[in-house]
């Protein structure tokens, strides 16, 4: 595999583990994991909003020549944080963050061509985000544990 195809490779990865969370139950999902921490719903709304926010503009950005910018982040992180609050169920969650992964995964390979620049930019930031989602993996895989909710193998 190449280096850009195995990146993409490790992105994909988050979409199986998010079929590995299926069979918890609704109030594990809805519990924050430490005290003052979010909630499962309310992490994986945060990397959903994140992977819509590639979509809509790191993408088309990296496209049309211009400079990436991101958003405040505690202002966008709160959106996850409000969203999670207004009662969303777990399968719906589960739903948004795979449909938006998938989107994410397509839109990438079909950026057309991209100056080397925005190419190394935008490998840049993926391998950023598999960071992100491994970081979030492993805190709610460790809730899970001590929790007692084992996610199956």
């Amino acid at each position: 595999m190449t280096d850009k195809t195995n990146t993409l490779h490790l992105f994909y990865t988050y979409l199986n583990w998010l079929d590995s969370l299926t069979d918890i139950d609704e109030d594990t999902w809805d519990a924050p994991l430490t005290t003052g921490k979010w909630s499962m719903k309310a992490i994986l709304l945060h990397m959903t909003n994140w992977d819509t926010y590639l979509i809509q503009e790191t993408v088309p950005a990296l496209q049309a020549g211009r400079e990436v910018v991101f958003p405040e982040f505690d202002a966008f992180n709160q959106r996850a944080i409000d969203q999670a609050k207004r009662g969303i169920l777990a399968r719906d969650v589960l739903a948004e963050a795979k449909a938006a992964r998938q989107t994410l995964i397509e839109t990438i390979e079909r950026r057309g061509t991209l100056s080397p620049d925005a190419e190394a930019t935008l490998f840049h930031i993926i391998e950023d985000f598999i960071e992100h989602d491994r970081h979030h993996e492993y805190q709610i895989d460790t809730f899970l544990h001590q929790s007692g909710q084992e996610k199956p193998s």
